[in-house]
């Protein structure tokens, strides 16, 4: 029966029952204090196995879906002012998602009251940031062997995407290289798959040591991260794709969620902008109006660029993770957590579940815990559905926008009541 159950509904389980045994081993007689030292050994054990697992998975996870991703831009060259549009609309709006995300968090002072402890693998109260002269400098890499190494995931980043770049502009050499980075990326993807059976009984052993050492303040300051979240993805959808629509689309944005409905269910169902792509090519063609050309060609390009859903949840998360260890990541630290949102937001949609990835990569570059990472899986599920809603309606938001200034878009379609 226990392998019936999904994989999302047993990271529930398990955050209820490390829950429940993190608060009984925080209330434990006195006299029972070595029986609670055994298990939170035992289960900081676990935990860290655990962590070791996903952090080896995140280096080439980044390095290679970033590649196979600047690689599938090679159709902008021929498409021309179409991939110049989408490009820039899924970038600028990438960029203001994250900014939203971490001023939100920061306004909100989300996580703050929690006191968790730094336990393993995490940082002092101070974190040093770098000056801006340096940081700038240390995004390039001298020798990005030695940033693979040692995970240094702005320079594997920027390394990746160069690569990718020069693999596009090299003819039929690079499609040799191209499609081998697209066997390895398959390869990955399974082994993402490989591992993610563990995840509950990671998420178990760490949620158990976390509410040990900070109880029920801590659950109250989870709930209010998922409202927050959820409330910025809310409001950032009608809010800003509402705003592009109307005023420089001239479209009307109610009937576009209207005509968008069976997408949008579709793609909080499944959580994947994947596998709601064929749906929302269909959608965005017979009942918006967009040209073939112009749906075809920015749908795919945003499932790879568009993570605007994505990008604001994890710098929310990154924040609150920031103000639960009672850690101030500074000015830089802001600046950091944006620059690398919006840079991993390029071509990481292929590979199942690496929002939970990116998010370590997120951590490790502004210098927190990556122990973390199991309260934000713990209630990650039902925010994973949300921002793939985000997700989707943005990228048919901008094919409407870039067919529309294309003069790609039939009106008549759009408007009608079908």
């Amino acid at each position: 029966m226990i392998k019936n159950i999904s994989l999302s509904t047993k990271i529930i389980l398990a955050m209820i029952l490390g829950l429940v045994v993190g608060l009984l081993l925080r209330n434990m007689p006195l006299d029972w204090r070595i029986h609670k030292e055994l298990f939170e050994n035992i289960f900081s054990i676990g935990g860290q196995i655990f962590l070791n697992l996903m952090k080896m998975i995140v280096v080439p996870l980044v390095f290679v879906s970033l590649v196979c991703g600047i690689c599938s831009l090679d159709d902008t060259r021929k498409i021309g002012r179409i991939g110049i549009k989408s490009v820039g609309f899924f970038l600028g709006t990438t960029i203001l998602a994250v900014v939203i995300g971490v001023v939100c968090a920061v306004v909100t002072n989300v996580g703050v009251g929690a006191h968790l402890p730094v336990v393993t693998g995490g940082v002092s109260a101070n974190v040093a940031t770098p000056s801006l002269k340096d940081f700038l400098i240390n995004i390039f890499p001298s020798n990005p062997i030695q940033a693979l190494a040692n995970a240094d995931m702005l320079q594997i980043i920027v390394f990746a995407i160069l690569l990718g770049l020069a693999i596009n502009f090299s003819g039929h050499h690079g499609k040799v290289i191209k499609d081998f980075f697209d066997d390895i990326n398959v390869i990955i993807a399974r082994l993402v798959m490989i591992l993610m059976p563990i995840v509950p009984y990671g998420v178990f052993c760490l949620l158990a040591v976390f509410f040990a050492q900070a109880g029920v303040d801590l659950v109250v300051a989870l709930i209010s991260y998922c409202a927050l979240a959820l409330v910025v993805l809310v409001i950032y959808t009608i809010v800003v794709y509402g705003f592009l629509l109307q005023v420089f689309g001239r479209l009307n944005f109610v009937t576009f969620l209207r005509k968008l409905q069976a997408v949008m269910l579709f793609a909080f169902s499944t959580a994947s902008s994947n596998a709601t792509l064929p749906l929302a090519i269909q959608t965005v063609e017979n009942k918006l109006g967009v040209d073939r050309t112009v749906a075809a060609f920015t749908l795919p390009l945003g499932v790879n660029l568009n993570k605007n859903g994505s990008a604001i949840v994890e710098a929310i998360a990154v924040i609150f993770v920031a103000h639960v260890y009672n850690i101030d990541i500074g000015l830089m630290g802001y600046i950091m957590v944006i620059l690398t949102v919006i840079l991993i937001s390029v071509g990481t949609a292929g590979a199942p579940s690496a929002g939970i990835f990116m998010l370590v990569v997120v951590l490790k570059q502004v210098g927190l815990p990556v122990d973390a990472i199991a309260l934000i899986i713990g209630v990650d599920r039902i925010l994973d559905m949300v921002r793939t809603v985000l997700n989707v309606i943005g990228n048919a938001a901008i094919a409407c926008l870039v067919g529309k200034s294309e003069k790609a878009l039939d009106e008549e379609i759009y408007n009608s009541n079908s």
